[in-house]
């Protein structure tokens, strides 16, 4: 990968990137909303590090739920996302969607998650996972 590409990522083409849960475009777009309500950013949480596996990354952000799907910052580059980081942990960063407002979110919506989601391979079953549940105020039960 080019140095410039390098640079604008924060990440090698070849790092891993992991998004838990499901690539649905409802779960993407409250997760979306969820971001933006919090931070002013429409942009989706991941866990990505230039020298550690998927599995790797789960523990370490940590990532609990049951699966994962990975990718690589160049697929997500190549896509035309931009991944920035958000520690801490140093392997949670933020991907960024593109979008300004709330009118081009639900304007461009499905051909984001269409696009995003060609970026990502089939999930896996997370290490982390151990069977638990949360309640609605996200508590383990």
């Amino acid at each position: 990968m080019a140095d410039d590409q390098e640079e604008e990522l924060g990440l090698p083409g070849e790092a891993i990137v992991i998004r838990g849960g499901p690539m649905a475009s409802r779960v993407l777009m409250d997760n979306a909303l969820a971001e933006y309500r919090k931070s002013g950013r429409w942009a989706l949480s991941v866990g990505a590090s230039p020298s550690l596996t998927g599995d790797a990354i789960a523990r370490e952000w940590p990532y609990e739920g049951r699966h994962y799907s990975p990718s690589t910052a160049a697929a997500i580059e190549d896509a035309g996302f931009r991944l920035i980081p958000d520690p801490p942990p140093p392997e949670h960063w933020l991907l960024m969607l593109g979008w300004e407002s709330v009118e081009e979110s639900t304007q461009v919506a499905e051909e984001t998650w269409n696009r995003l989601c060609s970026c990502f391979g089939q999930e896996m079953p997370n290490p982390n996972w151990r069977g638990f549940k949360r309640d609605g105020n996200g508590q383990r039960n």
